[in-house]
């Protein structure tokens, strides 16, 4: 495993706190060449300084540390990238690193990892940042994807970097999205079939900032968020994290 990585460093953060008073985000890339991994250390700066920079990471700025760990693939990108349909993603076998793919599930900007490649990422992880909470991989792919769960992806889509703030409010606080999306409905933080303003898990934010009680469009009768412009919702620098999701 050792031999496979190009390079590792701090990205962001205090070089004398100590990794298990942290916070800790390991950075990983997936489709960067050889040739490209200046330009994957230079994605992982600028993606952990963004975040910083976002309320409510803003805060901590002094408990967290995000590291870079740099792989090189063998082809640059990700699986179906420019796929149109199924049996186009299905055909692409591109030699990345962790074999990061989009068309996850017959969803085109659904860009996720397997099995294997997680096992090339825990592996890593415990040859340089043992102690890291989180895993983060930047795709070298332009095409809008990225997924939040025990890991968090995102593309370099000119949106990705406000996608990897969603997808990170996915990964580290489970948190549900605010917009609906059948067969990922359920109880969260930020998500409930309950209606009443004293029930709601958010019951002591309601009225604060624009907090209350909404029911889901798009399908999603019966179910409730506690705000309609949240970054859960909506990517954007003008959505920010409601009041719930920040807490």
């Amino acid at each position: 495993v050792e031999e496979d990585i190009t390079d590792w460093k701090l990205v962001y953060g205090d070089t004398g706190l100590a990794d298990k008073d942290a916070l800790v985000l390991l950075i990983f890339g997936d489709g960067f060449t050889a040739e490209q991994q200046d330009k994957f250390f230079e994605e992982a700066e600028k993606t952990a300084n963004y975040v910083m920079e976002t309320s409510p990471w803003d805060e901590f700025k002094d408990s967290v540390k995000f590291y870079a760990v740099g792989t090189a693939s063998n082809e640059s990108g990700a699986r179906a990238d420019n796929a149109q349909t199924q049996e186009e993603a299905d055909a692409d076998r591109r030699d990345t690193y962790f074999g990061t793919t989009f068309w996850s599930g017959g969803m085109q900007r659904l860009l996720t990892v397997g099995d294997e490649g997680m096992q090339k990422l825990d592996a890593l992880k415990a040859v340089t940042v043992p102690e890291a909470d989180y895993s983060v991989i930047i795709v070298n792919s332009t095409t809008y994807g990225g997924s939040g769960g025990e890991v968090c992806l995102a593309s370099l889509n000119s949106e990705a970097l406000e996608m990897m703030l969603h997808e990170l409010g996915h990964t580290i606080p489970g948190l549900a999205d605010e917009y609906f999306s059948a067969g990922y409905e359920g109880e969260y933080a930020n998500m409930t079939a309950e209606s009443d303003p004293a029930k709601v898990p958010w019951a002591k934010f309601v009225g604060k900032n624009g907090v209350g009680v909404y029911e889901y469009d798009e399908g999603g009768d019966g179910w409730y968020r506690p705000s309609q412009n949240c970054k859960m919702r909506y990517l954007g620098k003008q959505f920010e994290f409601c009041e719930v999701c920040k807490e």
